[in-house]
């Protein structure tokens, strides 16, 4: 049976994408995750990383209440983002739930860019990600799988590693080919119910779960 944790970053997170990720088995909170899941009243098990934006009232509740705090350097050649990766990694983790992927604002595009490179650690780390974010789930995939969804429901499908071959069944719009990060072609399909994706390397997937919340 897979060792599930829940890691929290330090952008959004909605009820909805708290409710999609659960179950899980302990909780991580990278730097000021730790004040997101304050808000939702969640106890993370470990804080981790620079400390350099979590609030002093954030880190303080979370001591408070037990959790273990791993402070690293601030001149480190990793994001806390994947420094959490790696320590949950290390305590035997298989499949890693991320929420808090979307920024809170656009003062740093950058590092919300590169959280979507965590789901680039599972082969080296030996896990799987899932993110969950304004109503969507987001995976790494790579082969062939089948999808579960509601009609209407938004998928699309990003070559974020570089181009790859695919086919889609299952979608309003069915698709084989080969795909590039500067082509369109692939986001924003409808799901007709449940579909199938065949990719020959790595991509994300995005699953809308939660209709509300995406306009």
């Amino acid at each position: 049976m897979a060792k599930v944790a829940l890691l929290a970053l330090g952008g959004c997170i909605s009820n909805e994408d708290l409710d999609m990720a659960k179950p899980y088995e302990y909780v991580c909170a990278a730097d000021s995750g730790s004040d997101r899941l304050k808000s939702f009243n969640i106890i993370p098990d470990l804080v981790i990383g620079d400390l350099d934006s979590v609030t002093p009232e954030g880190l303080k509740w979370a001591i408070s209440k037990g959790a273990q705090v791993k402070e690293f350097p601030k001149d480190k050649d990793s994001t806390d983002a994947e420094l959490a990766c790696f320590e949950l990694s290390s305590l035997g983790f298989d499949l890693i739930k991320i929420v808090g992927i979307q920024g809170l604002s656009m003062d740093r595009p950058d590092h919300m860019l590169f959280n979507y490179t965590l789901f680039g650690l599972e082969e080296s780390l030996n896990l799987r990600i899932i993110g969950y974010s304004g109503g969507f789930e987001i995976l790494a995939h790579q082969g062939v799988k089948n999808y579960f969804s509601k009609p209407g429901m938004i998928v699309s499908v990003m070559p974020f590693f570089g181009q790859a071959s695919i086919k889609l069944e299952g979608l309003k719009w069915s698709f084989e080919g080969l795909i590039t990060i500067n082509k369109s072609r692939t986001i924003s399909n409808i799901a007709l119910g449940d579909f199938k994706i065949w990719s020959n390397q790595k991509i994300l997937v995005f699953i809308q779960h939660t209709k509300s919340l995406v306009s």
